[in-house]
């Protein structure tokens, strides 16, 4: 591929122009060009800048918890998790909602998403999804409980 910077170590914008999209083009432009620095991979969830594997499962998991459970700190910096366990509970109650939270309830859309179940509706009341939260929280016949 053509050099994407001129000799004077600026963008080379004929050619930026003609190769990508305008959009991306006006981006590429934007960035500036640090023609006296080498470029370096860099990886970085890691301290040492090193890709791995396990640093990229660990990143998607707690991004995919994050979603699914919206953990937020609050002013104290504590997470819902740490509200949950500092409730006077039984420690059975807080080992079900700990697996609410991770999704480690075997609801049909769990098992589908892992290629268990073929499909990933709600038998109960008909739902599109058996997802843990309208289980517990949003079906019909479960309010009734």
């Amino acid at each position: 591929m053509a050099n994407l910077l001129s000799d004077n170590g600026q963008w080379n914008a004929d050619l930026i122009t003609e190769i990508f999209f305008p959009v991306d083009a006006a981006a590429i432009m934007r960035t500036p060009a640090r023609p006296q620095q080498e470029d370096v991979w860099a990886w970085e969830p890691e301290r040492h800048g090193c890709y791995s594997v396990k640093s990229a499962y660990r990143l998607l998991d707690e991004a995919r918890i994050g979603e699914a459970v919206g953990l937020e700190a609050d002013g104290s910096g504590s997470s819902v998790w740490g509200k949950i366990w500092k409730l006077q509970i039984p420690p059975k109650v807080k080992v079900f909602w700990w697996r609410v939270i991770h999704e480690f309830l075997p609801s049909r859309q769990v098992l589908h998403r892992k290629h268990v179940e073929p499909i990933a509706n709600y038998e109960v009341c008909g739902a599109e999804s058996e997802s843990i939260r309208h289980m517990l929280l949003e079906c019909s016949i479960a309010r009734v409980f």
